[in-house]
């Protein structure tokens, strides 16, 4: 019990004594505010290129008084452009140009638009060389080629679609 005692003791005696230097080095660090002075002050919103005067103002932050102070603007200011990246249309997606908009309001100066697909690339064995898809239309699925549609064209690929549809009944 005695143990016990001096233990809590000697703990609340090390937390008074932190609490202490806790609050003297609060008080050694005199902040002054300096919410009169905006560059002080941290900007949190910029809406100072808007055209419409009743959305066009700034909000700063003062961290040492924890205080916000908006200040309204006469006049409007130049966008700031910032550039959006589009992407290279290929030939399986459609590409979008570049846009450019403003960094400080977020308006759209200059939309995206859609590019078109590009024409799929012949390697020479009738595939796209950048995709992979098949440039023949009517291939056939038995010898990967195009039988035309000449009847010997035509009487080759009924019995190659019978020997296809007997090679997936039976797995071979």
């Amino acid at each position: 019990m005695k143990s016990t005692k001096r233990f809590f003791a000697i703990l609340l005696s090390m937390l008074m004594l932190v609490s202490v230097f806790a609050f003297a080095a609060s008080a050694a660090t005199d902040k002054t505010c300096k919410c009169e002075n905006l560059h002080d002050m941290k900007l949190i919103v910029d809406y100072s290129c808007k055209k419409d005067l009743k959305k066009n103002y700034m909000v700063f932050y003062c961290e040492i008084c924890d205080t916000y102070k908006t200040v309204d603007l006469e006049k409007a200011g130049e966008h700031e452009e910032e550039i959006i990246k589009g992407k290279d249309s290929t030939c399986t997606e459609n590409g979008l140009s570049d846009g450019v908009k403003c960094k400080v309001c977020g308006d759209t100066i200059k939309e995206q638009t859609v590019t078109e697909k590009k024409p799929h690339v012949n390697n020479g064995e009738d595939y796209c060389a950048n995709c992979g898809a098949d440039m023949l239309e009517n291939r056939c699925p038995y010898c990967n080629k195009d039988h035309g549609t000449s009847f010997g064209g035509r009487i080759t690929r009924f019995f190659h679609d019978i020997a296809y549809n007997f090679q997936k009944m039976f797995n071979r």
